[in-house]
């Protein structure tokens, strides 16, 4: 059977339960549950829109009566519209996503719907009607989704919660809150929702998760979508303005973004299972919501199992080059590695950092020690919580999200247990992320800009405004910094040539880094925790075959081939590896292998090949990138560059026509001590 009715049998999957507690808690008597009657109809044949349908009362004549959870393909058969899948050869009587697949084998006949139309190509409504009791003027009702597939449209009495482009993503959690569109009494709730994107195309499905691809820490899930009603507020508090100081820079390029000047700022959250958790999904919704006119890049490129001991070398891969303007960081393990990650942030990038200390996995850190003076490593938790990660934060001026405390409280004042917030011994279950986000969420609300701060021009960041001579065929520009940015003119439309201190920036080593290495089979975790080299990269893609492995991963044998370097030697993983050409090197505690099969407990495939890229960041020629209304035409010239002074040439037909500013970086902060690019 093609593999693509494979997948596309399973149009779309939902499922839906909620619950209600004054304290939080989800026992039997402060249970709504959702699961269980709802009706279903195509999109084509029921043309009413959201904010109708949502509304208590709305007539669903000539819908189909389904049980929740289900698919769509299930509620059909059970229906009687087709046959059962799994009966003989039922499949082949059964129309494809694929419209290319089902003129090949001839399945449009089979369709249901008028035309023989697809019925896989439009999206499905679901709905149901349901009645909440009156809640105390101090509760928020919530929304709180485990899983849909593929994206989902929400409305809720007529309004809308949720689109597709952010709600998107198998096995991935979203959360809305519906305090202001919740009533007492009849509720009504309708679900739109969409197909894959692209029908028998599996690995374009994933990207929509990022890089982690949600393995691990989301595909094993309990499926399941929870609203949650009535989660107790935290006791009043606010953020201690000196650490969101710490945040002055991405905040204010929030703040301050509006329709006409879409400033972009790029997110990203590190660590490891507890980061992958699904607050980081409602803290993005938050941002995105809260800074409607900003240009957000986000992602989470978290791994789950992986303290600090190896993030450290995962994040040559995954942190620095991303550039991120704000951090959002924590994970266990080494305090040494830990410090060695954030001082390499501040080394390499110009981020605003964000740490969070630990949530509470134990009823003991109610009455913990908490006085610095009397603390020492022996009493670990303690001690990293109210004296490494303090200061930490204080000597690399990062914001200190005080998740620890502000936990602790929290259960003080709700009479809770640790464990009545986690869902095993230290993941958050729904109550937890729930309260993650909303703390974490009121570190990053908006900042009233300061006067005379210009987060384009401060000790990190120089932008220098251009305007060269008409007949001005080429330009030169000292500067002080790792990075350049060229910001093109909206017109522009030539592409310009460019030399940093006299080389194209191809020909500069520190300019190229690799990319994350694949993943141990279904797993996010990456077969190889980091690779170096020891000559000059070129722009390729590399690829390890792995010909030989023990069962536990703990010996293996490879060979190794580059896209432009061809075949460049072979190895063992327990020795030190300096491929012929010296642009790869591994280091035997550099592989992931053995963990991986003692964690998933299952052997390498034989002839596995783990593939990375070498990247070039930068580019010899800038061409004028296509940008949305309000954006910037932003291209990278050159990042990575050793610190200190360089020059930097552009060299094109009508440069003045072309550039509109160029600006540095400089993550040691030295426009604030000289006086930057001239």
């Amino acid at each position: 059977m093609n593999p693509a009715k494979l997948v596309t049998l399973i149009p779309l999957a939902v499922s839906l339960a909620a619950a209600a507690g004054r304290d939080g808690s989800s026992g039997p008597q402060n249970r709504l549950d959702l699961a269980g009657e709802w009706t279903m109809q195509s999109s084509f044949l029921e043309r009413g829109a959201g904010p109708n349908l949502s509304q208590p009362g709305w007539a669903t004549r000539n819908w189909h009566g389904v049980q929740v959870p289900t698919t769509v393909l299930n509620a059909l058969v059970k229906n009687g519209v087709y046959p059962d899948p799994r009966v003989g050869l039922n499949a082949c009587q059964i129309p494809d996503s694929s419209d290319e697949f089902n003129q090949k084998h001839d399945l449009a006949k089979y369709s249901h719907l008028p035309d023989k139309r697809n019925p896989w190509r439009d999206p499905w409504w679901f709905r149901r009607e349901f009645t909440l009791p009156k809640m105390p003027a101090d509760r928020r009702v919530w929304l709180h989704f485990d899983a849909i597939n593929y994206r989902g449209d929400v409305w809720v009495n007529g309004r809308q919660i949720a689109e597709g482009k952010e709600m998107a993503g198998m096995f991935q959690r979203f959360q809305f809150d519906l305090t202001e569109q919740a009533r007492t009494g009849v509720n009504a709730l309708a679900v739109k929702v969409y197909r894959v994107d692209h029908p028998g195309v599996p690995a374009k499905q994933v990207e929509v998760l990022g890089p982690d691809r949600g393995y691990q820490s989301e595909l094993m899930r309990d499926v399941t979508e929870i609203m949650t009603i009535g989660y107790p507020v935290p006791p009043p508090w606010q953020p201690n303005p000196e650490q969101r100081e710490h945040l002055c820079r991405s905040l204010t390029l929030l703040s301050t973004s509006t329709p006409a000047d879409r400033k972009t700022v790029r997110v990203l959250f590190y660590g490891q299972s507890i980061t992958q958790q699904a607050w980081w999904k409602e803290v993005e919704r938050y941002l995105r919501a809260t800074y409607t006119n900003a240009n957000l890049i986000v992602e989470n490129r978290a791994i789950g199992g992986h303290a600090s001991q190896l993030l450290v070398k995962t994040a040559e891969a995954d942190l620095y080059p991303f550039q991120p303007d704000l951090l959002i960081f924590h994970v266990y393990g080494s305090h040494l590695e830990y410090e060695n990650i954030i001082r390499r942030v501040r080394e390499r990038t110009c981020a605003d950092i964000l740490l969070q200390t630990d949530h509470l996995t134990s009823d003991a850190s109610l009455t913990e020690e908490a006085d610095p003076a009397k603390l020492s490593p022996a009493q670990w938790d303690p001690w990293m919580n109210h004296v490494f990660l303090p200061t930490t934060a204080s000597k690399y001026s990062a914001c200190r999200a005080d998740i620890h405390e502000l936990w602790k409280a929290y259960l003080k004042a709700h009479q809770l247990k640790a464990a009545d917030l986690l869902r095993d011994g230290v993941h958050l279950n729904a109550h937890g992320e729930w309260l993650m986000a909303e703390l974490l969420k009121a570190y990053l609300g908006p900042l009233r800009p300061k006067a005379g701060y210009d987060p384009f021009n401060e000790p990190r960041v120089r932008t220098v405004l251009l305007a060269p001579s008409a007949s001005q065929e080429s330009f030169r520009l000292e500067f002080t910094g790792s990075r350049a940015d060229l910001i093109f003119k909206p017109n522009a439309k030539a592409g310009l040539s460019v030399l940093v201190d006299g080389n194209q920036p191809s020909a500069i080593p520190e300019l190229y880094c690799f990319t994350r290495v694949s993943a141990f089979p279904m797993s996010d975790w990456p077969v190889l925790l980091r690779v170096s080299a020891a000559s000059p990269l070129v722009a390729e893609d590399w690829a390890l075959k792995i010909d030989q492995a023990s069962p536990d991963g703990k010996l293996c044998h490879f060979t190794l081939r580059g896209s432009v370097t061809g075949e460049d030697g072979e190895g063992s993983s327990t020795n030190r590896f300096v491929s012929k050409s010296g642009r790869i090197v591994i280091e035997p505690d550099d592989w992931n292998l053995a963990y991986s099969v003692a964690v998933f407990k299952r052997p390498l495939p034989e002839n596995h090949t783990a593939t990375w890229r070498a990247i070039l960041r930068g580019t010899d020629t800038a061409i004028p990138p296509a940008a949305s209304r309000g954006t910037e035409a932003c291209v990278t010239l050159a990042q990575g560059l050793p610190p200190g002074r360089h020059v930097l040439e552009l060299r094109g037909e009508r440069v003045a026509e072309q550039i509109r500013a160029i600006r540095f970086y400089c993550p040691q902060g030295e426009f604030g001590k000289t006086a930057g690019p001239k």
